[in-house]
Order: structure tokens, then C-alpha cells, then sequence
């Protein structure tokens, strides 16, 4: 599964800021992050072709950072809390509201 789920990520990101030269073992490893992080369950809401998702966040400049490695284009920053992203593909957007407490 870990394969077909890097697979995904990278056919919908398609060639965005070089990520199909990562090695293998990096991509891997960014997904275990996400994992861990759990951002595991958004990764696979940004794959669907969904109008517009948003998530919760306690350090909403840590995401902003980690949503632009993806190859999400940030298209509003309300810092310090609320920042919508434009996905890699079609015109779903993303959006991140910072929380005190995660859910």
C-alpha cells in the first residue's frame, strides 16, 4: 500500500518542483512524516477532486512551509489564522485554521 500511496501522490503532483527526481527512499520517508504527523488522512483528501477542505493546525506557519513542499500555491495568508492554498491540479482549494488544541 505504502507504494500505491506514493504512486498517487506523485502522478497528482506530476513533475512540481522536481519531486519525481527524489529518490525513492526520500518519498518514503516524507510519507512516514506525514503519518506520524498525521496528515496521512489530508494527503488523501488533496488526491480527491474535492471544491475546498480545511483542516485544523496549531503552528500554521509549519504548515504553510509543509503544504509549498507538496506543491500546494498559497492564494490567501491570513496569518496568523487562517492561510487557503490552491491544489497542484484542477481548482479545489485548501484551507488551515489555526486551533489552540487539535480535535
Amino acid at each position: 500500500m505504502l507504494n500505491q500511496v506514493l504512486s498517487c501522490i506523485e502522478a497528482t503532483l506530476g513533475d512540481y518542483n522536481g519531486l519525481r527526481n527524489i529518490p525513492p527512499r526520500t518519498k518514503e520517508k516524507l510519507l512516514h512524516i506525514l503519518i506520524a504527523m498525521g496528515y496521512f488522512t489530508h494527503t488523501i483528501l488533496i488526491l480527491m477532486d474535492l471544491n475546498q477542505v480545511t483542516i485544523p493546525s496549531v503552528n500554521l506557519d509549519q504548515s504553510v512551509s509543509f503544504y509549498l513542499v507538496l506543491g500546494l500555491e498559497l492564494i490567501v495568508d491570513a496569518r496568523p489564522d487562517y492561510v487557503r492554498f490552491l491544489c497542484p491540479s484542477g481548482s479545489s482549494t485548501f484551507s488551515v485554521h489555526r486551533v489552540s488544541n487539535l480535535p
